[in-house]
């Protein structure tokens, strides 16, 4: 009898040790998947965080700086209309593709951060997010070849140039380029959204890089790095033809005492119709060199910024995706990826007139508050 009480003592016990023991586990377990729960709805992230984090406000500013600047440049290049209209087609291009990103990606980046890092608008708003930072991003950047390219068409074969360059031929060859970039970028996008992403998973919006690691290596290569050692050669070459025909210029005003037969004079043929303006071959000329030079002046702007502002974050991203283990510090990546986006808002500044409309328009404003 004793023994059966003692050995139903003992069971009791047995039972309520381990009853305790699964309500502590479990409480514990709960305690943590609890604790791990806040720290993901935490509304203070490392990166963005809420609207006081100095990376939304920066972002958010450089959506709107964006958005008004390359829509200004774009409505001064229409203001000042058949002035150099198709070199004005590449620049208007450029303009463009900046105000497309701006107004299609950076508010997705921007509720993305705003969400605690969380991407929490589904499959196919991902889709267009990478869809910005692969095809427009390369958009832009061979907006900015297309440029050079025109330059070079430009100085190497001058006659060529001036006879077949036509706003229509500026057009196509922007369209060729923006179907170049759909070829390279989209086919990997796609296959990505259908066999390889995993990012959503983790409420995260990236390209699986793995199972495409030699597409994007090549894609890095071939749309972004070469594009951007392409402008840089080619801008010193054609700096060199510039210096070349500058001297050509300066030797030819030290000739003094031509007769008066080798001097031009004016015709009926060169008499503007209704006008009565004499428009001799010499004032062709003339017009023809001060749109080159003031290309050249807007092409050297371009290259250098483009090559202060890109050329770190796209070297940064392929060896990122060289090195596997490789992890760049944020503190790096964010500084690089405010320097990419810069160019955006010095694009407009550096390739129109924006600068002096908008110093014309002030003028004209204040001479007017003046007079009231």
């Amino acid at each position: 009898m004793d023994v059966t009480i003692l050995s139903y003592l003992s069971n009791l016990l047995n039972d309520t040790v381990d009853l305790n023991s699964s309500i502590f586990l479990n409480d514990t377990v709960d305690l943590n998947v609890s604790a791990s729960l806040n720290e993901t709805v935490d509304p203070v992230c490392n990166n963005y965080g809420n609207w006081r984090d100095p990376l939304v406000l920066i972002e958010l500013c450089f959506m709107s700086f964006i958005v008004v600047l390359n829509t200004a440049g774009l409505v001064s290049l229409l203001c000042r209309g058949r002035v150099n209209a198709s070199f004005n087609i590449y620049i208007a291009n450029l303009l463009l593709a900046n105000v497309t990103f701006a107004v299609v990606e950076n508010p997705l980046d921007l509720l993305f951060g705003l969400s605690c890092d969380r991407w929490i608008i589904g499959s196919a708003a991902c889709d267009l997010f990478l869809y910005c930072n692969y095809v427009i991003t390369a958009w832009a950047m061979h907006a900015h070849v297309l440029i050079t390219v025109n330059r070079l068409w430009a100085v190497i074969y001058p006659y060529s140039y001036r006879r077949l360059h036509t706003v229509k031929i500026a057009v196509i060859l922007c369209v060729g380029a923006l179907v170049y970039v759909h070829m390279w970028s989209v086919p990997g996008i796609v296959m990505d959204s259908i066999f390889y992403r995993d990012s959503l998973e983790k409420l995260e919006c990236e390209l699986n890089v793995d199972p495409q690691r030699s597409w994007v290596m090549l894609l890095q290569i071939c749309v972004y790095l070469a594009p951007i050692a392409f402008v840089g050669v080619s801008y010193g070459f054609i700096g060199y033809k510039h210096r070349q025909r500058l001297k050509v210029k300066q030797a030819g005003r030290t000739v003094s005492g031509l007769p008066s037969s080798k001097v031009h004079r004016p015709t009926a043929n060169d008499v503007a119709r209704g006008s009565g303006v004499a428009i001799t071959s010499a004032d062709v000329r003339a017009k023809e060199r001060n749109l080159s030079a003031q290309a050249f002046v807007t092409l050297t702007l371009l290259t250098s910024s483009l090559l202060i502002t890109w050329t770190p974050y796209e070297v940064l991203q392929m060896i990122s995706f060289t090195l596997q283990d490789f992890k760049p510090p944020d503190e790096l990546s964010e500084c690089l990826d405010i320097l990419w986006t810069l160019q955006a808002v010095l694009d407009p500044l550096l390739s129109t007139h924006l600068l002096a409309d908008l110093r014309g328009l002030y003028s004209l404003i204040h001479s007017k508050t003046i007079r009231r």
